[in-house]
């Protein structure tokens, strides 16, 4: 991935969280439209980087950044967009197989957690099973690595997830 489009990248992740900071709610028009361009701009980032040529590490990353703006996006309300959030989390996924990348493996289990533990409902047990083994595997990492804030802050994900099971299990 060339520079600037690392730079483009970077400019429309602070973009997305300007969003964020002006509709926590997710599902105002405006934000909706702001991140719906967000995805869409990093999408056109991800097809200017041909893989064979591109950091799989910046180029998961980038896929990355994508399903987190969908994710969002059907945190908002627009719930059938998890899919597309899921396709990108599996193609970060599959660049980072290998890489050594410990810590940029970590931050897409948990975001992907994230999204597969909105995509169970509090219902889908096999979905919060899925994001609590990711949970899991990022925790571990945030820990060896003395990441202790985002270790916390997954850590509390993985007690509201572990307690949503129990209920579903009900």
């Amino acid at each position: 991935m060339r520079l600037a489009l690392r730079d483009r990248r970077e400019e429309l992740v602070k973009r997305h969280d300007r969003a964020l900071e002006s509709d926590p709610s997710r599902s105002t028009p405006a934000f909706q439209t702001a991140v719906q361009q967000v995805a869409e701009e990093l999408e056109e980032i991800i097809r200017s980087s041909p893989e064979a040529a591109s950091d799989p590490v910046e180029l998961a990353r980038t896929h990355r950044n994508v399903a987190q703006a969908y994710d969002d996006l059907a945190r908002g309300g627009l719930r059938e967009i998890i899919p597309l959030a899921v396709g990108h989390y599996e193609a970060a996924q599959r660049l980072l197989r290998g890489s050594g990348a410990n810590i940029e493996r970590a931050k897409l289990d948990a975001n992907y957690a994230n999204t597969l533990y909105l995509q169970s409902g509090g219902e889908d047990l096999t979905l919060m099973e899925a994001a609590e083994s990711r949970y899991e595997a990022a925790l571990k990492v945030f820990e060896a690595h003395g990441l202790d804030a985002i270790g916390n802050q997954v850590r509390e994900y993985l007690r509201m997830l572990q307690g949503q099971m129990v209920l579903a299990r009900k």
